[in-house]
């Protein structure tokens, strides 16, 4: 990654037929981070009504699902409160995270 990503990757769409966003962060490095997502486009009048997570995470960066062991790595969904226009999350390391945000 470039100098000063500190290992954190993103990418966000819209999602106009379901009226979501949904925001993928990626933290490849070997501790949590804090991920502060701005939602600034929003009119003043609007905010996000609920967030879904579905979160990868394993320490072994090698690991793999195989036949033997099929759930070596699978998601876990949650819910994320949200305020505002505004999703403030603890990542933690080597995690992939996607969030599914209403507004």
């Amino acid at each position: 990654g470039q100098e000063g990503q500190n290992g954190l990757f993103a990418s966000a769409v819209y999602d106009k037929d379901t009226d979501a966003y949904i925001v993928k962060v990626a933290n490849t490095s070997d501790k949590p981070q804090t991920v502060n997502i701005a939602f600034a486009g929003m009119k003043k009048n609007q905010a996000l009504k609920s967030c879904r997570c579905i979160k990868l995470t394993s320490t072994d960066m090698d690991i793999e699902n195989t036949l033997d062991n099929p759930d070596a790595i699978k998601p876990v969904e949650s819910t994320i409160e949200v305020s505002g226009q505004a999703l403030n999350v603890e990542l933690e390391a080597k995690c992939f995270a996607v969030y599914i945000i209403q507004k």
